[in-house]
């Protein structure tokens, strides 16, 4: 595909990532220019790549982000079959991703489901079967997995080695819809640790109208991280704690976590690999849900691969 423009579709409802995703990748609105100039005077955009049709159930409300981006709208997410090169499934509904999804999957293009991949664990393994199935690279991820501020936390434990845990404070919640921030402190544990949760506890409660969410993740090596969800302030504060030192960050530059991100579904798109281990996602999501249904019923301890187990036929991916 080298030297070739990607072409890219859109299936879209309701959230900031298409018309952010357009400023990457297609023109440099006014309102793309007030969203880099918080970050860097001379952004860094994709020239090889472009945003070519978009579909939403809502075309009054996609007309406003196409037409300045000059996107095509189409009738039907099939109809984007045969003229593009991967497929974006951009939607604030979990519940919808499999519908939007499978299209593609069945045709073979790669396919970015913006997080959370599935409304419940069943689903998720239902896409990733049919993702198999085709051979279709598939991707679905928070964009905190490539905050650029990961990288001193990496280098923080590669030097460490033996990290005791530490904790994560942010805004949202874990309520259904709501994973959509739930879950990007896992992805970030994701993106630092890999797989290896064992168990997690959590409870939801409101002092003063001030929403907390307490959450314990702990990994089968001991290492155990609390996560304080509902600050009002948006960012997202990391802790990690090593037996000699500790290291403390701060992730806040959305232009380059959700450049990166793009950079990656675009090499997924050229390479026809999935970037992220499937196994890595579907861990992510199952602590997610660990932590609604724990949360559900009043705090308890759930065991990850007692009542959110890997189904026989996905175990190859391990």
């Amino acid at each position: 595909m080298e030297g070739k423009v990607i072409k890219l579709g859109v299936v879209w409802s309701l959230t900031s990532h298409f018309p952010t995703f357009a400023c990457y990748l297609n023109e440099l609105t006014e309102e793309c220019k007030k969203f880099f100039s918080r970050f860097t005077k001379e952004p860094i955009r994709f020239e090889n790549a472009r945003i070519e049709y978009a579909w939403s159930e809502d075309k009054e409300e996609l007309k406003k982000i196409a037409n300045p981006h000059k996107i095509k709208i189409v009738d039907s997410p099939e109809d984007m079959i045969g003229l593009i090169d991967g497929a974006l499934v951009l939607t604030r509904f979990p519940y919808k991703n499999l519908e939007y999804a499978k299209p593609f999957i069945e045709a073979r293009i790669p396919t970015f489901i913006d997080k959370p991949l599935s409304p419940n664990v069943e689903v998720a393994y239902e896409i990733v079967r049919l993702a198999i199935k085709y051979n279709t690279p598939l991707m679905s991820t928070s964009a905190l997995r490539y905050a650029i501020e990961l990288e001193e936390l990496k280098k923080f434990i590669e030097q460490e080695k033996d990290i005791w845990g530490g904790n994560v404070i942010g805004p949202g919640d874990f309520r259904v819809e709501n994973t959509l921030y739930g879950i990007h402190v896992v992805e970030v544990l994701s993106a630092l640790f890999g797989r290896g949760v064992e168990r997690v506890w959590a409870n939801e409660f409101k002092l003063k109208d001030k929403l907390h969410v307490c959450a314990c993740i702990v990994y089968k090596d001991g290492k155990t991280f609390t996560i304080h969800l509902g600050s009002p302030y948006y960012k997202w504060l990391v802790t990690l704690v090593s037996k000699k030192s500790e290291k403390r960050v701060v992730i806040e530059n959305s232009y380059e976590y959700y450049r990166r991100t793009i950079q990656a579904i675009l090499e997924m798109i050229t390479k026809k690999k999935t970037p992220i281990n499937l196994m890595d996602t579907l861990e992510v999501i199952r602590i997610c849900y660990a932590v609604q249904k724990s949360i559900e019923e009043g705090g308890r301890e759930i065991i990850l691969n007692k009542e959110f187990p890997i189904p026989d036929d996905l175990k190859s991916l391990e």
